[in-house]
């Protein structure tokens, strides 16, 4: 049973003290060490790291892993920004090129990301389709409204278009 100073720790205080140990492990802290910060043994402490792991199962770093991935790739979009920045500033042709490259292969890697993750399909063609198809269900909606069509008619529609 875990206590400070006598009394049990509430789930919330375990919790964040198994947080805690969880990132000075991650940090490569040593189990000496950690137990020293957190007032554990190397054993009790090892135990707060398989606790919080148990938790953080199917998560990235307590995070949702579809979040972390969209983080991801704003961070890739956001460091291609910065090199077109820095491109837009370059004292010399080579400076320029070379930042414009880093900046493309930034958003190459975003656009990876993306499609290993599932968020972007493998052929960005099937993307065209997609398009195309909002395109017809918003045309056909403004006749069916200019005709007064049933709604149920329209989400029919809709809905099969879309299957």
């Amino acid at each position: 049973m875990e206590r400070r100073h006598g009394k049990r720790l509430s789930a919330q205080a375990t919790a964040e003290r198994d947080q805690r140990i969880a990132e000075l492990r991650l940090g490569f802290t040593s189990w000496g060490e950690i137990a020293q910060t957190v007032g554990l043994s190397e054993t009790q402490a090892q135990e707060g790291f398989r606790r919080w792991k148990q938790r953080e199962k199917g998560t990235i770093g307590g995070r949702d892993p579809v979040a972390w991935v969209e983080e991801l790739i704003w961070q890739f979009e956001h460091k291609a920004a910065q090199l077109e920045a820095v491109a837009e500033a370059a004292p010399n042709p080579s400076a320029r090129i070379g930042a414009l490259r880093s900046s493309a292969d930034m958003l190459a890697k975003a656009a990876t990301i993306a499609q290993e993750s599932g968020m972007l399909p493998r052929n960005l063609g099937v993307l065209r389709t997609e398009r195309d198809v909002k395109l017809i269900i918003r045309i056909i909606g403004d006749v069916f409204e200019d005709y007064d069509v049933p709604i149920e008619a329209q989400q029919k529609i809709a809905a099969l278009a879309t299957a």
